[in-house]
């Protein structure tokens, strides 16, 4: 295995605007200090990042991978996990991954893991894939959603933590064919009360918590079941529309 280190640097591998990054599967970046991918740092160059993760990536100090956005909150980008791909940070304080700025598209397929699994910031109009592992540690959620305006996430795979998926002041659609499970009494599977629209969720797999598995909010929220819930459901008011399939 070939293993890219960086001892003392803010970022190992710095990308500017419309770089293309490959980490393939017998290679391992790792950063003891900073991040080991991340946007160069200059407002000019965070848009259109491509990456690609067969390998491993992890972080000691903070993110494993940060991409950013523009002074007009757009991001643009594009990662890729692949099946054996890993991406990890050490630190108890930060997410694997920093996603900034709108209309990109995370796909996972490998294990993602950190406090939290991923951080979306300013997410309007991304999607999320998750066909592998997501986790979250400690009390913290496997991902996490802030500022976010009508984001897609879509998970066959697993998402787990303290909590599951959890919005603030965000909105979204959610389609769970996998498992979304909370490990810690009094979080939930979908934590989704601090939102700011109508919600969706289509549930045809597994959200579970030991008390509350899914909270949305007060709006005109849809859930649709057609799989298992273990623990309750709080929908709060507005014209909520619910449908057991």
């Amino acid at each position: 295995m070939a293993n890219i280190i960086a001892t003392n640097a803010d970022r190992n591998i710095a990308l500017a605007d419309n770089d293309r990054l490959y980490v393939p599967r017998d290679v391992a970046v790792i950063a003891s200090s900073g991040q080991a991918i991340a946007s160069d740092g200059s407002s000019a160059n965070v848009n259109n990042h491509s990456v690609a993760v067969d390998g491993t990536v992890i972080g000691f100090a903070t993110n494993a991978i940060t991409l950013d956005q523009d002074s007009f909150d757009t991001g643009s980008h594009t990662l890729w996990v692949g099946s054996t791909g890993v991406v990890r940070t050490m630190n108890s304080l930060n997410s694997a991954l920093y996603v900034l700025g709108s209309s990109s598209i995370v796909q996972n397929w490998g294990e993602i893991s950190g406090r939290w699994s991923a951080w979306y910031e300013d997410f309007d109009n991304g999607v999320v894939q998750n066909h592998g592992v997501m986790t979250g540690e400690y009390a913290y959620e496997g991902v996490y959603f802030t500022s976010a305006a009508n984001y897609v996430l879509i998970n066959t795979g697993l998402i787990t933590g303290g909590g599951g998926v959890q919005n603030n002041i965000s909105v979204g659609r959610i389609w769970n064919s996998g498992e979304i499970i909370a490990t810690n009494p009094g979080r939930e599977a979908l934590d989704l009360d601090s939102s700011t629209g109508d919600l969706f969720v289509n549930n045809s797999g597994l959200l579970s918590s030991s008390g509350t598995s899914v909270r949305l909010d007060t709006d005109d929220d849809t859930f649709i079941n057609s799989g298992q819930v273990i623990g309750g459901i709080l929908m709060f008011n507005g014209d909520d529309y619910w449908a057991l399939r």
